[in-house]
């Protein structure tokens, strides 16, 4: 059987799930040779996926139940070669989103692979609850038309890459309760349409870089549980956006800002489990004027 055509041989395992193609690599060296490599890969998700393709190719969008599920969960579990290959079949077909569910996602801890940076017309990644681990690969800064990225409750460790602050349309970052360690980039300024910054539940140490006061956008920022040191930056009362900011449960000295004043909209902030002294003066005025839900 080793022996026959690789055209043959593709027939003959195109009906075999491309996670379970692995076993057969036993049955002989040639087997071995030709089940790994990445032209059977691509060919073998190719026929695998094709009903779905047709259906892209007609501006179907597949449902959360449909084989797209199947192909992400092949992208993280599978080998390099299937890995490569069904980067290349999503970037040609997916053209808007890529969703994955965390009781769709992978069962086992699984890095995010850098090959997913080619999926550059990728609008939402959404990938909490999926058992992942590694650090974010610095590559996800290729994906310049993301709005969406949604990376919460995982196992991710490492440091925020400074590249995420190249995702220019991003509305919503979602990293919280992960092992991110290390300090929030200065980078993430560059987030002018930002809507959500949440970070919280991590182990990112440091100040608050007074960058951030540049998000002009920005609504919820949610910095809490980390161990982030310092005084709280000035430069966060130019947030004229802001509705809830919560930095409870990390080292903060110091007091509130005064430029917190011009917070106008804001109508919650969340500072308790630090060691702040007690606002007072024209805070103090401000916060009860304002009736903001002050926690500390």
């Amino acid at each position: 059987m080793s022996d026959l055509p690789q055209d043959v041989l593709i027939a003959i395992f195109a009906f075999i799930h491309p996670l379970k193609v692995e076993k057969y690599r036993l049955l002989s060296r040639s087997f071995n040779s030709f089940l790994t490599s990445k032209h059977f890969a691509l060919l073998n998700l190719s026929k695998w996926f094709l009903a779905t393709s047709r259906n892209y190719s007609k501006g179907i969008k597949p449902s959360r139940h449909t084989s797209v599920t199947e192909e992400v969960r092949i992208l993280f579990h599978g080998r390099v070669q299937q890995q490569e290959a069904i980067t290349t079949l999503l970037s040609n077909r997916l053209k808007t989103s890529l969703l994955v569910l965390g009781a769709c996602g992978p069962r086992v801890l699984v890095p995010i692979p850098s090959s997913i940076g080619r999926l550059i017309l990728l609008e939402s990644l959404s990938l909490s609850l999926s058992g992942l681990n590694g650090c974010i690969p610095r590559e996800i800064g290729s994906l310049k038309s993301l709005k969406h990225l949604d990376l919460k409750q995982n196992s991710l460790e490492g440091q925020i890459p400074d590249e995420i602050g190249n995702l220019t349309h991003l509305k919503y970052l979602g990293l919280q309760y992960n092992k991110l360690s290390g300090r929030i980039p200065a980078s993430l300024s560059r987030l002018k349409n930002l809507d959500r910054l949440q970070v919280n539940g991590n182990r990112l140490d440091g100040c608050i870089p007074p960058e951030l006061g540049l998000l002009s956008s920005v609504k919820y920022m949610k910095l809490e549980e980390n161990r982030l040191e310092g005084s709280i930056p000035p430069e966060l009362g130019e947030l004229s956006n802001l509705i809830i900011l919560s930095i409870s449960k990390n080292r903060f000295e110091g007091s509130i800002p005064s430029s917190f004043c011009h917070l106008n909209k804001l109508r919650v902030m969340s500072v308790d489990n630090n060691n702040l002294s007690p606002p007072d003066g024209v805070v103090a005025t401000w916060l009860k004027e304002q009736r903001v839900i002050f926690e500390q």
